[in-house]
């Protein structure tokens, strides 16, 4: 059995058919003397053949009814980025690179930037860099694509790796589901792959030294597992377990379009999670946006972004949320996430470097540019604003100031400002989690960042896989200190909620309801299966099973307690 990372629910049974994709090759400079212009114009056919080919995958996903049509749109936007052609251009007409070596290079420098992110969801968009490189370098080579559409008998995909672009050209009538060497759950093969509504598994380590085409096997997306070569026991069992996660997803289905509100009248907030500016479809059957990673405009372009290219972006998202709210957090950049344009020294600890609200303070022109989009465009819709990475009262106050400066300068020179706006801060360091009482006395809102919290919490890097077992999210412990952070702040009556994994956990969703939170914030997927487990039961019961779990002594402990709840909640 191979291990890897739940992408997407469900439970397929099928042969493997072993996916190996178009690897092209780059013609190494330096071009002939007199070559550049035609190797400019190579460039330039290559790129509007690329955009060509995104259009077509865009126009194809938007008539399956798919809002993820938007991810090629970004991709056309890494195509059309106005910096990153510049450098192109540059290397091969002042360093006569040929095109490919020069698409290669820029496009490599940037994806490896990126790919150090400390964030998973920016971190992840090395893959879309990588993507569109691989487009423009086959294109180069006047090579058709190697695509996934011919397939036409049913069969489990595994890969090293699956692009976004790849997926979408699949039949989910054909295919069964989705195995990858490679990604994460907030790659935007992900998303493709969870809107086809395919069970999938990636990260899987060894998947293509061990895995042979053809061979029968289990994907297991509920527990994020790949079974090879099964027994006819293992099999049957199986087939039951997809079973299973058929009536659990078609459960879960139902619950979508109902609020969240216990049996005993108790009302939560299910909110959703966007890591680049795109409103899902589920958006009406959610209470807003809980929130909004502005660091996709950074990471995706090679410039800073500026002021009205930050503007436009958040309209966009304040404008189609239609009133709801919209809690958009401030840039957290910085330390490992380094970007081209933007150098930053380099730091021994990163995860406890110069970076999120500390880098605003060490780089206020940025943060002032970016408080000037946020509030700017604040008049298009519920804006709440949020800062990360607060570990005092000092941050938050310094960062509170920066806000009713820039705001004050706005309405001097007559730029209309929403009024009401509320501003809050991310409690994700343990400092921020004991301050509760205080903060609380002060902000107008804040969200539980459990990734980070639990990873400070027990001093395990969540990036790291030889310490992942180290941090333990259903912990007592961490259990005790989320209850006492959303007691600080139900005393004060002052909204909080949790935006971190733990908030899309269907496990833990009565849990976080019995200790006091009122808000969720998760990925679409998960929205239905959270819902449910509200919604068929007691806030009191809930309250008690949070009880219960503060006794436990061990994480496996509180797990068990969990499973239990969990397993009644869904019978």
């Amino acid at each position: 059995m191979l291990k890897g990372v739940r992408i997407s629910r469900g439970v397929a049974l099928g042969r493997l058919y072993l996916y190996v994709p178009f690897v092209p090759q780059v013609e190494q400079g330096p071009c002939m003397p007199g070559g550049e212009e035609a190797q400019c114009r190579a460039y330039r056919r290559a790129k509007e053949a690329s955009a060509k080919e995104l259009r077509g995958l865009a126009e194809a996903l938007q008539a399956r009814g798919s809002a993820q049509s938007e991810i090629f749109q970004a991709h056309l936007e890494i195509l059309d980025d106005v910096v990153m052609e510049e450098e192109i251009l540059d290397a091969i007409t002042q360093e006569r690179a040929t095109a490919g070596e020069a698409v290669d290079r820029v496009y490599r420098t940037y994806a490896k930037a990126v790919a150090r992110a400390r964030e998973p969801v920016i971190r992840e968009r090395a893959r879309d860099l990588d993507d569109v490189r691989g487009r423009m370098l086959r294109n180069l080579q006047g090579m058709p694509e190697k695509n996934l559409a011919g397939l036409t008998q049913p069969c489990i995909v595994a890969a090293e790796e699956l692009l976004p672009s790849q997926i979408a050209q699949m039949n989910p009538a054909v295919v069964q589901g989705l195995a990858a060497q490679k990604g994460s759950a907030t790659c935007h093969a992900a998303i493709v792959a969870q809107s086809l509504g395919l069970p999938a598994v990636f990260g899987i380590e060894g998947l293509m030294e061990q895995a042979q085409d053809g061979v029968r096997a289990v994907l297991d997306g509920e527990e994020g597992t790949l079974v090879l070569a099964p027994d006819d026991e293992t099999w049957a069992y199986y087939e039951r377990q997809a079973l299973r996660a058929r009536r659990l997803a078609k459960q879960a289905a139902a619950y979508m379009e109902r609020p969240a509100v216990t049996l005993d009248g108790c009302r939560v907030d299910i909110c959703l999670n966007l890591g680049d500016g795109v409103l899902p479809p589920e958006l009406p059957q959610s209470d807003g946006v809980g929130l909004l990673r502005t660091e996709f405009l950074f990471m995706q372009k090679g410039h800073l972004p500026t002021e009205e290219e930050q503007f436009t972006a958040y309209r966009q998202v304040l404008e189609g949320a239609r009133g709801k709210p919209v809690t958009l957090r401030t840039l957290d950049i910085g330390g490992d996430k380094q970007l081209p344009y933007l150098p930053l020294p380099r730091e021994e600890n990163p995860f406890l470097g110069v970076r999120a609200v500390r880098l605003c303070f060490a780089r206020p022109q940025i943060f002032r540019t970016q408080l000037r989009a946020a509030l700017r465009a604040s008049v298009y819709g519920q804006l709440w604003l949020m800062f990360p990475m607060v570990g005092s009262l000092d941050d938050w106050r310094r960062a509170r100031e920066a806000f009713l400066d820039v705001k004050e300068e706005l309405t001097a020179s007559g730029v209309p400002v929403a009024g009401g706006i509320r501003l809050g801060v991310m409690i994700e360091v343990p400092s921020a989690a004991l301050l509760a009482r205080q903060l609380a006395a002060e902000v107008d809102f804040a969200s539980v960042g459990t990734n980070d919290l639990c990873q400070y919490l027990f001093a395990a890097d969540r990036t790291n896989r030889d310490v992942a077992p180290y941090a333990q999210k259903y912990a007592p412990v961490l259990l005790e200190l989320l209850g006492s952070i959303a007691a600080a702040f139900d005393a004060a009556g002052k909204p909080l909620s949790i935006c971190g994994e733990l908030g899309g956990d269907a496990l833990a969703a009565a849990a976080l309801v019995g200790l006091g939170y009122r808000k969720l914030s998760m990925p679409p997927v998960h929205m239905g299966y959270v819902k449910q487990v509200i919604c068929t039961g007691r806030c009191t019961d809930m309250q008690k099973l949070a009880r219960s779990l503060l006794e436990k002594q061990t994480q496996s402990e509180a797990e068990a307690l969990l499973n239990r709840y969990y397993e009644l909640a869904v019978r």
